[in-house]
């Protein structure tokens, strides 16, 4: 039962592959390289009590901004990328990466930046350090010109999805050519910000829950009561798609009570990438006609099977398909 309704909320319901015919979607924000060093760790390095990792394979994958558009095109939608990153041999890899998976990439390659890179070193299935590089600074004035002329230049979409990760591609000037848009598409923001008013414009906002609490200013046990949410919906003006971890989700939208969908994950393996996986199949379903409880539940069923691979994953239709499939069967049972 959902305590906030009184009615039963069954997460499957309502769940369908959305068609994405004719969607195109737009990603703005913070393009990033994710490395995966896999090896093996059966001894103590001498001159620290640390492991040593024998090196096996290395695995390069799309993070960031560039996640979320992977996601869409393993969905089915057209999906143009913009982004900033160093001209660099990350840089050159990750655009190499983002073409070479169906995206539209245009990414700019900024001498004067390095590209975001997260390393992971894995040993087994445990994860033992994670190295961080790359510009964090907000892009310079002229660098911000270039890519605000690129979205002018670039065929209009359906929807937008800012995918910022406070790492200096989104600003004001970007927000304010984003609502300038016409015909205005549908707006999305996943945020990482503690102010959720600089995506006033926005239809939908996905925070996750120590997020949304930051913003109403209150425990993230608190943020949750319909009261809250209700006033924090009418502050921001747009729909609210709160993760909450193994929790699932939350979908407040203006005027009406929250919905919960309880977490449709069976083994939690990697959480890394599931928040991208959540906003680009919210959005996609959200696109091809789906009302915001029904692509809120697609969204929880994509971002279910995400988090059972390890490292950023994109998931697919087919992968979407068979795990409906599944529940279908487990649903009706032996005949």
């Amino acid at each position: 039962m959902n305590a906030r309704t009184g009615a039963p909320v069954d997460p499957r319901a309502g769940v369908s592959l959305p068609d994405p015919f004719a969607v195109h979607v737009w990603v703005l924000g913070d393009v990033m390289l994710d490395v995966y060093l896999h090896g093996t760790a059966e001894r103590l390095c001498p001159e620290a009590p640390v492991p040593v990792v024998d090196l096996v394979r290395r695995v390069a994958r799309l993070g960031g901004a560039a996640n979320v558009a992977h996601n869409l095109v393993t969905l089915g939608a057209r999906t143009t990328l913009f982004g900033v990153c160093g001209d660099d041999t990350a840089g050159s890899e990750l655009v190499a990466l983002a073409r070479s998976s169906g995206i539209e990439t245009l990414v700019q390659l900024a001498p004067e930046r390095r590209t975001l890179t997260k390393t992971r070193v894995i040993a087994g299935k445990h994860q033992l350090l994670r190295l961080d590089e790359g510009s964090t600074t907000p892009l310079d004035p002229g660098r911000q010109r270039e890519q605000i002329a690129a979205l002018a230049a670039a065929a209009p979409p359906q929807v937008v999805i800012i995918s910022d990760y406070l790492k200096g591609t989104v600003d004001v000037s970007l927000m304010a050519a984003v609502r300038a848009l016409s015909p205005r598409p549908l707006l999305l923001a996943d945020p990482k910000r503690s102010d959720l008013s600089f995506y006033r414009a926005c239809d939908f906002v996905k925070p996750n829950l120590r997020e949304a609490a930051a913003v109403a200013g209150c425990s993230p046990d608190q943020v949750l009561h319909p009261e809250v949410l209700s006033r924090l919906v009418a502050t921001l003006g747009c729909g609210l798609l709160i993760t909450r971890g193994e929790s699932g989700m939350t979908l407040a939208l203006p005027g009406q009570p929250p919905q919960d969908l309880a977490t449709e994950a069976r083994d939690v393996f990697d959480v890394t990438g599931a928040g991208d996986t959540v906003i680009a199949a919210f959005a996609l379903a959200l696109a091809a006609g789906q009302s915001p409880l029904d692509a809120a539940r697609f969204a929880n069923v994509a971002a279910g099977l995400a988090v059972m691979r390890m490292g950023t994953h994109a998931v697919t239709r087919e992968e979407i398909a068979r795990a409906l499939e599944a529940r279908s069967a487990s649903r009706d049972g032996p005949r």
